[in-house]
């Protein structure tokens, strides 16, 4: 039995609580058949729900005439649905270089951050994201296979902060029927068979494999594992606050004491969601706190000698300053 996407699409806002009636939704649109389809599904509920979509581009500067194709697409589209439409564009290349990372994070953080930039000025409620099941599949395989812990096989979220991913459910068979269906144009990336790139190589040889020679419903297989994470991070994160609170001795914007005897009582797990929510507290980004950092950090003899209180401070206690 095919999947009714339009229906799946609002009970999993339903689930998820992602979106309301009357809110103001930046919809992010590549022209890729995702966002095209993302866009679609919301057109179709807009009176209904008294929804106010509006596009948001991104233009990355990387694919060139196929880059700005790609725009006008998005441009057309809009006047057609006689909605908002606000383009950004940047060097990427340029961008990515002078911060030495890669291109992939570089395109990233300079697409999020003009999304943000005209949700936060338009005071938009959401920005809604195009991602797919089987974008999360690619994601958690990615994490494996660095080694990530419980939040890293977790996978992508359905809703952080101002993000929602209202097509996380779909797998990207299920969008393409939908598209089909409805008779959909959208644009094709040609980066996208580029398996230079890892996250290409995982989803153009690896799910593969694994669903042609272990298990054909790897996809969802992988994001029923994300779900399961999902659940054992959120009660581990809320006993990890309970044990920060419980070590905490005192604290301000530049420095946080922590009982160190009651920290080392507490299974390993556990002492580093404490340290997360130190470094929330001290407005730091948690995720810096990853392996490599964190098992160094947490050895006997550095808890021990490196990390005891100074003098001028009351023995038997574990100070981490901020940074």
């Amino acid at each position: 039995m095919s999947l009714n996407l339009q229906e799946a699409f609002l009970k999993y806002n339903q689930k998820h609580k992602l979106f309301s009636a009357g809110e103001k939704i930046l919809i992010a649109v590549s022209g890729g058949i995702d966002s095209v389809v993302l866009l679609h599904l919301f057109l179709q509920i807009r009176k209904e729900w008294k929804l106010q979509p509006t596009v948001a581009h991104f233009n990355h500067r990387l694919r060139g005439e196929e880059a700005d194709g790609d725009e006008i697409f998005v441009r057309q589209l809009c006047e057609k649905n006689k909605i908002a439409f606000f383009v950004g564009s940047k060097d990427v290349g340029a961008y990515s270089k002078a911060k030495r990372i890669s291109i992939e994070m570089g395109a990233r953080e300079c697409r999020y951050d003009f999304f943000v930039h005209v949700a936060q000025k338009y005071k938009f409620d959401h920005i809604a994201l195009g991602h797919n099941a089987n974008d999360q599949g690619e994601t958690i395989l990615s994490h494996i296979i660095r080694g990530s812990g419980v939040r890293g096989l977790s996978g992508i979220s359905p809703s952080r902060d101002v993000y929602i991913r209202p097509l996380l459910f779909a797998t990207r068979k299920e969008i393409k029927n939908y598209a089909q269906q409805q008779n959909l144009s959208f644009r094709e990336d040609s980066t996208n068979a580029d398996i230079s790139y890892q996250r290409n190589r995982i989803r153009h040889i690896l799910i593969p494999a694994l669903a042609r020679d272990f298990n054909p419903n790897i996809v969802k297989t992988l994001n029923r594992l994300g779900e399961n994470m999902t659940k054992i991070d959120e009660y581990f994160q809320g006993q990890g606050e309970d044990a920060y609170l419980r070590c905490l001795k005192y604290r301000d914007n530049r420095k946080i004491v922590l009982d160190i005897i009651k920290f080392l009582a507490y299974f390993r797990v556990l002492q580093k969601y404490i340290l997360e929510f130190v470094l929330i507290d001290l407005k730091k980004d948690y995720r810096i706190l990853d392996y490599k950092t964190f098992e160094p950090l947490c050895h006997p003899t550095n808890i021990l000698g490196l990390f005891l209180s100074p003098s001028e401070d009351e023995p038997g206690t574990f100070v981490w300053l901020s940074f």
